[in-house]
């Protein structure tokens, strides 16, 4: 497939969505229907977006997410449990 050079600087390819566009795709995705999406997109932005490709769109993103909240939580707990850990060798000092 021949990439036209506008289309690589745009992110864009044949029948895609930019990223900037995914974005808002998965953001309205998450919040309300698929087919209301395709009527928001089209009525703010001008663009005709199939439902199965919003739906694929917000599934793939909702699926990285997954991937990373048990990462992130392990993350939060640790910094929970370290703030603690302070908090309580100071609260042994004052005793």
């Amino acid at each position: 497939m021949r990439v036209l050079p506008f289309s690589e600087s745009a992110d864009l390819q044949a029948y895609g969505c930019s990223g900037a566009l995914q974005g808002a795709i998965s953001d309205f995705g998450t919040d309300i229907t698929f087919q209301k999406v395709a009527g928001k997109l089209q009525e703010h932005y001008g663009l005709v977006v199939p439902v199965s490709a919003i739906r694929q769109i917000t599934e793939r993103y909702e699926a990285e997410i997954a991937k990373q909240q048990p990462r992130a939580l392990r993350q939060a707990v640790d910094i929970v449990i370290a703030q603690n850990s302070d908090e309580v060798a100071d609260l042994g000092k004052c005793l």
